[in-house]
């Protein structure tokens, strides 16, 4: 587990699909859409490590360790 400056968290992710074009709103400057392998590694707070959990999962089945 890694330590943030957030103390006591919780992190959920959901697996969905979408359809149409992302746009930012009031809540975002700005949105992408990145393959796996183009996902920036600079994500704020746990991001970047709940992202590469997913694609441990998604490739191989590998779920994380609690």
């Amino acid at each position: 587990m890694l330590q943030t400056p957030r103390q006591h968290t919780l992190s959920v992710v959901l697996l969905g699909t979408a359809t149409g074009k992302p746009q930012a709103a009031d809540d975002a400057k700005e949105v992408g859409v990145f393959e796996l392998w183009e996902i920036p590694s600079n994500l704020c707070f746990d991001h970047d490590q709940i992202m590469k959990d997913y694609w441990l999962y998604r490739n191989y089945g590998i779920r994380p360790r609690l």
